[in-house]
């Protein structure tokens, strides 16, 4: 599975996309914020390859409120 990974706090998104590699998956992307998210969703999908799944933590910069959603 082809996964966009978002997360702010750089050892969990390391560890998590350490993981989840091990377990066989492929992450395209990772990003730490919520415009870094969008933008990095809308290049893959315009290269024609979206991810299959975006994995992302609710609370991200800028606002740290429900950026991620």
């Amino acid at each position: 599975m082809r996964l966009l990974f978002a997360e702010d706090s750089a050892l969990l998104r390391e560890a998590l996309t350490a993981l989840l590699e091990r377990l066989g998956h492929s992450i395209v992307a990772t990003t730490r914020t919520a415009p870094e998210l969008l933008a990095e969703y809308k290049r893959l999908a315009d290269a024609g390859a979206p991810p299959d799944l975006v994995l992302t933590d609710v609370r991200m910069p800028p606002g740290n409120s429900d950026d991620g959603l």
